[in-house]
């Protein structure tokens, strides 16, 4: 109860960035960059990694946003994540005109980022059961989800979408993404944020903790390797959730606590961070002209990789040189996202 009333009643949000979660952001980039473009698995299979972490990342980012602005005590605390799911979901839809060889994430993220803020203003044992209950039933919803007719939804084929895209997901289907398992990667951020990312918790035992999922993840995919069992990314069953879940909570806390410590090679990342739905606009719209225009119905290139992290890199932090005054210094999108969530939250331009 100490923990959890030290973490509600602390000071309000001064708008200052944590180079840590950004750190974390830029290479939950990074990641999707290899999955969307790598055309080989690597030595090992070892970039093969980047498929099973990349979305349940940003799910997981999502909870540590939301822990992180569930600390203020401003009467209007839902209006920021109303506006940045609704921009999210609005921008999803506009990539998706873009016909990229890339399943878009970003409605999926913004409906996350709605049920994510009222669940982080939660006890963590609340938190916990709807994280443990989520888990319990995403591959349950994905099975019987995939029997679904429009005959038995209000609405007919619209209700069936709308259920489907609560439901399912996973390789085969329509969409790769299943929300019902990014709400409980979600809450793993949640309470990673009240537990693990505090200031009270020393970067040795974030460390620490951090390799220990690291190896336990290397076992569990060297066990896959070695034909004990099978997994495939995107699979919505409990062993790849939680793999999942045990890769992006060592990928988390190894970031974090060593952000601070090569600053040099974390600032790079933590730019590219705090402007991640910019860099993933343009993500998709190099993609969607490499496949149009210069490499018709094929993306899957190291020189993609490459343009892609780089440019990332040189284009953040071109804007944050360039761009001094804050909020428009966290992004072409992101800075005018802030300008509006300060206009509808008069309490916080006040402070």
């Amino acid at each position: 109860m100490k923990r959890w009333a030290a973490v509600r009643s602390g000071a309000p949000s001064t708008g200052r960035r944590d180079l840590r979660i950004d750190a974390v952001r830029g290479v939950a980039l990074v990641l999707m960059y290899l999955a969307h473009c790598a055309p080989s698995p690597g030595p090992a299979k070892v970039l093969n990694l980047s498929e099973y972490a990349t979305y349940p990342l940003f799910a997981l980012l999502v909870g540590v946003g939301a822990a992180l602005g569930s600390r203020s005590a401003s009467r209007r605390w839902w209006v920021g994540p109303l506006v940045r799911g609704a921009v999210l979901v609005a921008v999803g839809e506009v990539l998706e005109r873009q016909h990229a060889q890339v399943w878009i994430v970003l409605g999926f993220l913004g409906v996350l980022t709605w049920l994510a803020a009222p669940l982080a203003r939660a006890r963590p044992a609340v938190v916990a059961g709807i994280g443990l209950m989520a888990l319990g039933l995403a591959p349950w919803l994905n099975d019987r989800g995939a029997t679904w007719t429009p005959n038995e939804f209000p609405g007919g084929l619209t209700g069936l979408h709308l259920a489907r895209f609560l439901a399912v997901g996973g390789p085969g289907v329509g969409e790769p993404y299943q929300l019902a398992s990014m709400v409980f990667f979600a809450a793993v951020g949640i309470l990673l944020s009240h537990y693990l990312l505090g200031t009270d918790v020393g970067d040795r035992r974030r460390l620490a903790i951090g390799v220990a999922c690291g190896f336990a993840s290397a076992g569990w995919l060297a066990l896959e390797q070695a034909g004990v069992f099978e997994m495939v990314p995107y699979d919505v069953s409990y062993r790849v959730l939680l793999f999942d879940a045990l890769l992006i909570v060592a990928i988390t806390l190894v970031v974090a606590a060593l952000a601070d410590r090569v600053r040099g090679l974390a600032a790079p990342l933590a730019a590219m961070g705090a402007m991640s739905l910019t860099l993933y606009c343009l993500q998709i719209a190099w993609l969607s002209y490499d496949v149009r225009v210069l490499h018709p119905g094929r993306d899957d290139s190291w020189l993609n990789v490459a343009v892609l992290i780089a440019g990332s890199m040189v284009f953040a932090l071109a804007w944050r040189a360039a761009v001094r005054v804050e909020p428009w210094r966290r992004g072409p999108i992101e800075g005018p996202v802030a300008v509006m969530v300060r206009s509808l939250t008069p309490e916080r331009a006040r402070a």
